[in-house]
C-alpha cells in the first residue's frame, strides 16, 4: 500500500505537472482531496483526486496514512 505522501509525491513529480500548485482541496478521517494543475499544450488543466484513507490510522499525520482508493474527480460538464 502507498501512502499519501508517495500519492502526493508521484503528483508533484509528473512530467505535466505545474510546480507549486497542489493543494490539499478537503479532507475528514475518510478521505482526502487533492487538487493540482497539469499543463497540456500551453494550458493549465485542473485536476482532483479523492484518496479513500484507512480510518484505523485516524490518529496519524495525514501524510502517513494509506491511500486505500484514488479515485480522480471529473471537471463537472458544463
Amino acid at each position: 500500500m502507498v501512502t499519501v505522501q508517495e500519492k502526493m509525491d508521484a503528483i508533484e513529480s509528473g512530467p505535466n505537472y505545474v510546480h507549486g500548485s497542489l493543494i490539499i482541496k478537503s479532507y475528514d478521517d475518510r478521505g482526502v482531496v487533492l487538487k493540482w494543475l497539469e499543463q497540456s499544450s500551453g494550458v493549465a488543466e485542473r485536476k482532483e483526486h479523492f484518496i479513500e484513507l484507512n480510518e484505523d490510522e485516524s490518529n496519524m499525520p495525514l501524510e502517513n496514512r494509506t491511500a486505500v482508493n484514488d479515485i480522480e474527480i471529473e471537471p463537472p460538464s458544463g
